[in-house]
């Protein structure tokens, strides 16, 4: 999704869909910048990247330590740091781990500070075993420089200890959510006498920080926890303390000072900023979502959309900085299992029989969703989907409390609450194991609310989440400040025990306006070349570099509402336009248009394909580009595009039927330049290349790679990850590029056979993989 910024108010990128990505480049390097869209829970998982961080500025010098002054400062401070700040592992006569107070530091401040400046221009180096990065060179000059506003609030914390412990419970919880549940019993349980009424921050998995420490270096707690069902549940909790660190090298970081990340230190704080929102909210990864912070709105299928929030601690050239972004993701909506059976599966009215093929439908959409019963004036019980039986209501057997004799699940609900089926042909919900399978007819279900969907969304529901949550900076930037005081940092106990301190205003950097690239168009135009205007510029009198030629092709229509002149209109207008700016397009179709029912999508596809074949394979041609006009209904884009390209051997081009009927010149204008890219031909090429005079890459012969690993949508366990790798063509112009993708193993980032040796008798060893 793009990202745009109007130059007043900063930029703040939309957090939908995807995964974590580097702050964009401007004046300075902010950590992570705001700028960056994204679908949360997207799969793919990146690493995390810092800022410059503690890095020295470039317009510092790093003079050699060869001074006895610079040496004696160093020892000093060494010697006054590993004396009074360096962490003991050893353990006290009394049972207590060694680690010194915040106070106990203060002797040594003078020695440090007055050590400070006589190394003050002394960069240490990083440890044997970090990786110390490059130092930037420099900072960029071109362009009209400009302040914005971004996404970062300063935070500032208190030179305190933090003590790390490593926690595991028994029985093994496999929910965060649980886990906390656990650890907030613990501490109403136990928090006042043996945890020294400290106050825990739990990550969610197996370690939680202190600002103090505890009275104890290892200890075993019991306590009695209520399940949902009631039920009570003994849970043992083994704490034992870790480590321990201060604040200083962290400092000495932001400073730069020091070349080591304190990673395990930001982890720490990062912990203890997120510990109330994950009380509180629904935790998606690093974001967090409520129906506080506004309306829910519907996106189709039985989904909604759900606003939320992204939330990271990050060092940055301007010091500690706590990044907020706009989020939102989808989730199930909490309503009756049969409503959202027919809106997901689009049965409207719901069918009087389930047939199979419903059954496998529902059965991959329901699984692993939780409902609750309806049937029953108690509270509620909560099941977590297995999957849907094969048999339904009214034929599926079972035997009550171990007896001899069984009875359908119909007939036990008849007689044992007085219900009846409405849907006794339907199917059950499936809960619990296999040993003892929970049977539930689906019209007593409900679907829990706040349960988040992770599958991949369809063509409808994403450009609905799109219009959801697409916000001009301004609604973005009050959005932002409106999460900031909902969390309300200032009053956060767990922030004021640490002594992190969030500033409540967005910092401003300063960026630039990089002047756009200039472009090189045909010299028979009348217009040979273009300077875009804010991100766009049209055709008007110019012509392609290199257009493409099109002698064999042909149109196929799934739109029911698009009458046949209109199409012939569309593809007469279409052709007159692309020979109109530089290409050479056959006025007349190799075989005729043809128009198909919506519903018959690879019928016709396949049908069209043979009729190509016996009208063009004795002329030795083959058909060069399809026009499809795609149906009204979304979700047949996709599965075009795979017959077409992957199967048949088909370029395509697909138009939207609303598009078709309009047929206005600047929607005709970009047809034609993706049909010339799609046909071998190049709309426009770089001044700067054209010329070579392109900085590096017209120095001398060049190719430009591209990689990527493309993985299934979460719930997609058997898929094949895709590699690709693409390559230019064309140096110096470097605008032609040609693609080569792979499969390779389920969810590896690395691409297989990237580089590969193959072993032949005669010839030796011979190039393969990808790129050779």
């Amino acid at each position: 999704m793009s990202r745009r910024g109007d130059g007043r108010g900063g930029f703040y990128g939309e957090r939908y869909q995807h995964p974590p990505a580097s702050g964009e480049r401007g004046g300075r390097n902010i950590g992570r910048s705001g700028n960056r869209g994204r679908v949360v829970g997207e799969t793919r998982s990146r690493g995390q990247r810092f800022g410059m961080g503690g890095a020295m500025p470039p317009q510092q010098e790093r003079p050699t330590p060869s001074s006895s002054s610079s040496a004696s400062g160093l020892s000093s401070l060494s010697k006054a740091f590993e004396e009074s700040v360096q962490i003991h592992n050893g353990i006290s006569e009394n049972g207590t781990a060694e680690f010194p107070a915040p106070t106990a530091a203060s002797s040594v401040d003078s020695a440090i500070s007055s050590a400070e400046t006589a190394t003050e221009a002394v960069v240490p180096l990083g440890s044997s075993t970090s990786v110390v990065h490059p130092l930037r060179p420099g900072f960029g000059s071109v362009g009209r420089k400009i302040m914005i506003r971004v996404n970062h609030f300063l935070v500032d914390v208190e030179d305190k200890n933090i003590f790390q412990y490593s926690v595991k419970i028994e029985p093994e919880v496999k929910s965060r959510a649980f886990g906390r549940m656990v650890m907030k019993k613990l501490i109403d349980d136990f928090g006042e006498l043996h945890l020294g009424q400290l106050k825990l921050v739990y990550d969610g998995r197996n370690i939680f920080y202190t600002a103090g420490q505890l009275p104890f270096t290892s200890k075993d707690f019991e306590l009695t926890v209520i399940e949902r069902r009631s039920r009570k549940k003994t849970y043992t909790v083994s704490i034992e303390f870790t480590k321990g660190f201060d604040l200083h090298p962290l400092k000495q970081f932001l400073k730069g000072r020091q070349r080591d990340c304190p990673h395990e230190t930001i982890q720490a704080l990062d912990v203890v900023l997120r510990e109330f929102p994950s009380e509180n909210y629904v935790s998606v990864s690093r974001s967090f979502f409520s129906p506080k912070f506004g309306n829910k709105e519907a996106i189709g299928g039985g989904l909604e959309c759900w606003r939320g929030y992204y939330q990271s601690l990050r060092p940055t050239q301007i010091g500690l900085s706590l990044n907020l972004d706009i989020s939102a993701t989808s989730f199930f909506k909490p309503v009756k299992l049969m409503d959202f059976v027919s809106e997901s599966l689009e049965l409207k009215p719901l069918p009087k029989v389930f047939s199979e093929h419903l059954r496998i439908q529902a059965n991959k959409i329901l699984k692993g969703v939780r409902v609750e019963t309806t049937h029953n004036s108690k509270p509620s019980r909560c099941y977590k989907i297995t999957g849907l039986t094969s048999q339904p209501a009214n034929k599926l057997l079972f035997s009550v409390d171990g007896q001899a004799d069984t009875i359908s699940v119909a007939q036990y609900f008849k007689d044992r609450y007085k219900y009846n089926l409405l849907y006794a042909s339907y199917p059950c919900v499936q809960a619990g194991n296999s040993k003892k399978p929970v049977y539930l007819p689906m019209e007593l279900c409900k679907i829990v609310e706040g349960q988040r969907y992770s599958k991949k969304l369809n063509e409808q529901q994403v450009a609905n989440m799109l219009r959801a949550t697409c916000k001009r900076p301004a609604v973005r930037e009050d959005g932002i400040m409106k999460i900031w005081s909902q969390n309300s940092y200032t009053d956060d106990m767990h922030a004021k025990e640490f002594g992190i301190t969030v500033d409540r205003h967005l910092q401003f950097v300063e960026a630039r306006i990089l002047p756009p690239p200039k472009l090189k168009y045909h010299n028979n135009g009348r217009e040979r070349t273009c300077n875009p205007s804010l991100g766009k510029w049209n055709m008007i009198g110019k012509r392609m570099v290199n257009g493409g030629t099109v002698d064999s092709w042909a149109c196929i229509c799934f739109a029911g509402r698009v009458s046949e002149d209109a199409i012939y209109y569309f593809c007469n207008e279409l052709v007159g336009m692309c020979n109109n700016i530089g290409m050479i397009f056959n006025c007349n179709p190799a075989v005729d248009i043809s128009f198909w029912p919506p519903s018959q999508v690879e019928n016709g596809l396949r049908d069209l394909y043979h009729l190509s074949i016996e009208k063009l394979n004795h002329e030795g041609k083959h058909l060069q580009m399809l026009i499809v006009v795609l149906p009204e209904a979304s979700d047949s884009y996709g599965r075009i595009k795979t017959i077409c390209e992957t199967e048949l051997g088909l370029v395509t081009q697909c138009c939207k039927p609303t598009k078709v009927l309009k047929c206005d010149k600047q929607y005709l204008e970009n047809i034609a330049l993706k049909i010339n890219v799609k046909v071998g031909g190049r709309n426009t090429v770089l001044e700067d290349a054209f010329n070579k005079t392109l900085p590096f890459i017209s120095d001398a012969p060049t190719i430009i790679f591209g990689a990527d690993v493309t993985h299934p949508s979460p719930g997609e366990d058997s898929q094949s990850s895709i590699a690709a790798v693409v390559a230019s063509m064309d140096w110096p112009l470097m605008t032609t590029y040609r693609c080569l993708i792979s499969s390779q193993q389920h969810r590896q980032e690395m691409i297989q056979d990237l580089f590969a040796s193959n072993a032949d008798p005669k010839k030796g060893n011979v190039a393969g993989g990808m790129v050779r």
